[in-house]
């Protein structure tokens, strides 16, 4: 889910104008139980040389060390890249980093699922109206090649033909 990526080296502390920012792209991280792994990845974050709009972290145990951990990346990245001053997500918030602690395990697919459903509402009320969401009810890994593959290759030839 991105638009045509920001170019240039523009550096603005403070406002919505970060380092080669790709506009609007959005990364969605699901986790239960792996803050070893999601600090190594949340170093790596601050090691891109690109801002991204917004990381979602949807936390399937809802562990007080999760969320600690995803405040403070958020407190990491507005020092890198500034504070996003632009648009609101759909809870009226500005943060790059956004936590969506979930009250049960939704296990990977279903944790992909709201955490991509947050990131498509905050594009809409962020002003993008040339984003789609699609998910297959009871498709969970290997949509492109489930029994139902045609379904979604269909849908996917459609949305290719609409944007050329």
């Amino acid at each position: 889910m991105t638009e045509q990526p920001q170019t240039g080296n523009t550096i603005s502390n403070g406002s919505s104008t970060a380092p080669n920012r790709i506009d609007r792209l959005a990364i969605v991280v699901v986790t239960f139980k792996r803050q070893e792994l999601l600090a190594k990845l949340f170093d790596s974050f601050c090691g891109l040389t690109r801002a991204p709009w917004r990381i979602v972290i949807v936390d399937n145990e809802n562990s007080e060390q999760t969320r600690q951990m995803v405040e403070d990346l958020g407190r990491r990245t507005d020092e890198l890249w500034g504070v996003e001053g632009d648009a609101a997500d759909t809870e009226g918030g500005t943060a790059r980093v956004v936590y969506a602690p979930q009250s049960g395990n939704l296990g990977g697919a279903g944790g992909f699922s709201a955490g991509v459903k947050r990131a498509y509402e905050a594009f809409r009320r962020a002003g993008v109206r040339d984003v789609e969401l699609k998910l297959y009810k009871g498709l969970r890994h290997e949509i492109l090649n489930e029994d139902c593959r045609a379904v979604v290759y269909n849908d996917l030839w459609s949305w290719i033909e609409k944007h050329l």
